[in-house]
């Protein structure tokens, strides 16, 4: 049985912003929205990597974004997310170098991994948590 993540669903259509350093951004990197298509058209997003510590507004899907359209899906749960240094399942997912990485006690996390991974792997996203302490329990 294949595991299947969101990316396998609805694709949003993207190509790379100009000011881009990198030729192609592949599945499961974090990117920022640099242009938002008019809501009556069919014109791509415009994106290029999101920058360390920040939220990241997608992820690359299935197809890789370059000069030609690619595929973004919103970061959540069953997002896939490359990893860019070894985590454990639940660890907090913080973005670092275009990848995501084991947060620190101060950073900005958007998604937790969901399983034990190594650099370069990809998984899929799992939804932050509240921990019972700081739920009042």
């Amino acid at each position: 049985m294949k595991n299947r993540t969101l990316a396998e669903g609805t694709q949003i259509k993207a190509i790379l912003d100009a000011t881009e350093a990198a030729p192609a951004l592949g599945k499961g990197q974090p990117v920022v929205v640099t242009k938002w298509p008019a809501d009556t058209t069919v014109d791509p997003y415009t994106v290029k990597t999101c920058p360390d510590g920040q939220a990241p507004d997608f992820v690359i899907g299935r197809t890789a974004v370059s000069g030609s359209p690619g595929d973004i899906i919103y970061v959540g749960p069953g997002a896939p997310v490359l990893i860019g240094g070894a985590v454990k399942r639940g660890d907090l997912l913080v973005v670092k170098s275009g990848r995501f990485a084991k947060a620190a006690s101060a950073d900005l996390c958007v998604c937790t991994a969901s399983a034990d991974a190594a650099s370069g792997d990809l998984i899929a996203a799992a939804a932050v948590g509240v921990p019972d302490d700081a739920a009042g329990e």
